[in-house]
Formats: structure tokens, C-alpha cells, sequence
């Protein structure tokens, strides 16, 4: 496919095109444009007519150019230049720009952009391929998925640090993102609902379907940041990630997670990865502390759990409702694990050991778990079961860590709070 050439589009301004543009090089031949006209809801847009060749049009004009260049060359690729990229005020959803007509019957809605940047999102009854926008920030190639439509590939430039929020929010058309290899910090809700979205930073290929990677340069996934896509299948996360935010997953098809390398990161959010249905085994940070409120809830296919020793606190409802969980193995903790309310309900264990250093069961924290009838643990060191941690059949083995025999079969009937 080529680029528009020089001659066309000049012969296309001698004719009083409104696309007109005298400042096309030769080595790369483009339509540059200002940023998108804003006209206020309620408001009629200002008259326009052909363009002197010195004026650059505004993006409306430019797609309704490729629109129609389009239909008189099949095949041919057409780019335009943003001067610069505008930010959306008010609520992302926003609707800009006003209708257009294209003089055969067909009409250009006037929405114009997906999250805080125009030029994504287009109107999906639209044929889109081969047209290519760029600005300082960005690359947007349309038509990269083989079919007719609004799909198309993002490539955010190496002197982007940092991804602010909303910025490809409910971006339903994008189907691959490139990170810059330098990016710091993903913002909030910066790819949420972007439900087509299957290809991160790895090329066009079905073998690369859905396999999510960073730069090693991440080291912030902001809240709410990969919420509601729905085509990620496994995440590789990089070496400095050091903050994992609350709901940064939420309601995805996620399998498989490769924390391998996350030695910083001693933090899940809470919510981060709730409602995961398709979630399977992983192993969790070696470094990590903490896994806040109902980090894993509702994650229906994992089997089998081992929590590092450094992990000091697991809150409320971090794995409630995991509901094929049968193996939980706590590795002992150097400072004490505290397991709040509610913690592991709804799970399909059999058996559960604790480590030695296990301070605080709270209320809930193991009820309805049908399967299991023994719990062994260390009441040297737990400092209160409450009267409900476990369902009323559940037989606790006393391990007594001074005495000569580790486990002493000793059953302990739960009073309303145990405190040893």
C-alpha cells in the first residue's frame, strides 16, 4: 500500500478540496491537520467552505476527505498528522464535533475520540482501513485485524513516561497496543473496557493472542487500570512493578499470572483481580506482604494456593468464593499472619495447615468450606481464633511448637473468642 502522492493531492487543492495541504514532503506523504474542531452541544458548527491552500483543515474535514478518497482508490493508504492531540474536558463519554455528510447518503456522527484523546474511536458503520492518524504522542494504524470495521493498533512514542488516566478508556476498537520502552506508571481506568484489546507490545499473530507483557521499566498499574478486558489471557509482569493497584484486573479472562520477577511488588489491591472466573494456578510475589480486600474473589478455577512467608496480612474476602480452592499450604511467616474476616469462605478445602507463626484467625475467616474437618495449627503462637473462624464440625489439632511431639491430637472446643 502507498502513500497518497504529492501530485494527487495537489491536483486534489487546485480543485478546492478541503484537505488541501501545500506542506507535504516527499519522502512521506500525509494530510496534516489541526486538531479537532470543539463545537459546543446545542451550538451550529461555523460555516465552512473550501480552504485557502495556506489553511490546514480540521480532523472532521480530514476523515470526510479519506472517506471519499478512499472510494475513488481501494487499497491506498492515507495518513493524517495531528499538529497536536486534545484532551476531552468533562466526562470521557462526551460527544464532540457534529454530524457530517458525505453527500451519497452517508453520515459521520459527530463522536470523535476514546478517552482523553480524539481520533480513536470512529463511527463503527465506517470502513476505517488502510487510514493512519499520528501525533506527537501517539500512532493509530485502522484495518490491522483483517476485518471491515473499527479495529486498530495504538503505538504510544518512547518519550511517554507516563500513561494518564482514562486516556484509551472504552476504546472498544483497539485491538493492539505498543508501550514505550521507557514508561514509568499506567494510570487510572487507562484501559478500562477496552474489550477487544488481545495484543501488548508483541506482533499481529494469533500464537501472540491475548499474552499480555510490559516494558521492565513499569513499575506502577494504576486502579482500574485493565478493568473489563476481556480478551487478556496471561500476564507477564515486569521486575520493577512495585504497585499493583485496587480493581486493576477486575472481570477479565485472565489464566495465567508470572509474578516471577516482581520482587518489588509487596502489595495487591484489593479487587485486583475479582471476578477472574478463568484464573488458575499462579504463584504469588516472593516478596510480598499484603493482599488487600477481595484481591482474588470469585476466582472459580484456582485449585491449589501457597502463600510466601513474608505475607504478614491477608484482609477480608481475598479469596472468598473461590469455590475449587482445595489446597492451601501457608508457608511460616517471620513476622505473624493476621487472616481477617471472611478471608477464605466459600472455598473446597479438605485440610489446612498453618505455619507456626499464625497470630489471628478472624470471624468467618474459613466458614462454609464444606469439605473441610481438621485444621492443625500452633497455639503457642495464635493469639484469638473468634468463635465462628470455622464451620462448628471442624476438628482443630493443637501443634504445641515446645513439645516433644510437633502434633498432639488434641481436639479444642471453640468458645465463643479463644484467646491463648
Amino acid at each position: 500500500m502507498n502513500f497518497l502522492e504529492q501530485d494527487e493531492i495537489e491536483q486534489m487543492r487546485l480543485e478546492g478540496r478541503t484537505f488541501a495541504n501545500s506542506a507535504v514532503g516527499r519522502s512521506l506523504k500525509y494530510v496534516e491537520v489541526l486538531a479537532p474542531q470543539y463545537t459546543p452541544r446545542g451550538e451550529q458548527p461555523r460555516p465552512r467552505g473550501p480552504l485557502p491552500p495556506h489553511v490546514k483543515p480540521d480532523l472532521n474535514s480530514a476523515l470526510v476527505a479519506f472517506q471519499r478518497f478512499k472510494a475513488a482508490n481501494p487499497g491506498r493508504r492515507f495518513e493524517i498528522r495531528l499538529q497536536r492531540s486534545t484532551v476531552v474536558f468533562g466526562h470521557v463519554g462526551f460527544k464532540t464535533g457534529f454530524n457530517l455528510d458525505f453527500g451519497n447518503g452517508g453520515i459521520l456522527p459527530g463522536v470523535i475520540g476514546g478517552g482523553t484523546f480524539y481520533g480513536l474511536e470512529l463511527p463503527r458503520d465506517q470502513d476505517w482501513n488502510d487510514l493512519k492518524i499520528t501525533s506527537a504522542e501517539f500512532e493509530v494504524l485502522y484495518g490491522v485485524n483483517g476485518s471491515v470495521g473499527l479495529n486498530y493498533s495504538v503505538k504510544v512514542f518512547n518519550d511517554t513516561r507516563y500513561l494518564k488516566g482514562s486516556c484509551f478508556y472504552r476504546c472498544e476498537g483497539m485491538v493492539a497496543i505498543e508501550f514505550p520502552e521507557n514508561l514509568k506508571t499506567i494510570g487510572l481506568r487507562a484501559f478500562e473496557g477496552c474489550v477487544n484489546l488481545e495484543y501488548f507490545n508483541n506482533p499481529i499473530k494469533p500464537e501472540y493472542k491475548g499474552i499480555m507483557t510490559f516494558p521492565q521499566s513499569l513499575e506502577t498499574i494504576d486502579a482500574i487500570a485493565f478493568a473489563n478486558c476481556m480478551k487478556i489471557r496471561s500476564i507477564v509482569f515486569p521486575r520493577n512493578l512495585s504497585n499493583l493497584g485496587r480493581q486493576a484486573f477486575r472481570n477479565t479472562n485472565v489464566m495465567d499470572l508470572d509474578f516471577t520477577s516482581c520482587r518489588k511488588l509487596k502489595l495487591i489491591g484489593g479487587y485486583a483481580f475479582f471476578e477472574c472466573k478463568q484464573l488458575r494456578n499462579f504463584k504469588l510475589p516472593p516478596n510480598l506482604k499484603t493482599i488487600e480486600p477481595r484481591a482474588f474473589c470469585g476466582c472459580e478455577r484456582i485449585t491449589s494456593l501457597v502463600i510466601p512467608p513474608t505475607v504478614s496480612e491477608i484482609f477480608s474476602r481475598a479469596f472468598d468464593g473461590c469455590t475449587s480452592l482445595r489446597y492451601l499450604h501457608i508457608l511460616n511467616s517471620c513476622t505473624g499472619l493476621d487472616i481477617k474476616r471472611y478471608a477464605f469462605e466459600h472455598c473446597a478445602f479438605e485440610k489446612v495447615l498453618f505455619p507456626d507463626r499464625v497470630k489471628f484467625i478472624g470471624p468467618g475467616a474459613f466458614r462454609n468450606c464444606p469439605n473441610l474437618v481438621q485444621v492443625s495449627l500452633n497455639t503457642i503462637w495464635v493469639t484469638e481464633i473468634r468463635e465462628d473462624s470455622f464451620d462448628p464440625n471442624v476438628e482443630i489439632i493443637r501443634r504445641d511448637f515446645f513439645a516433644d511431639q510437633p502434633e498432639a491430637a488434641c481436639t479444642i472446643m471453640l468458645a465463643p473468642t479463644l484467646r491463648f
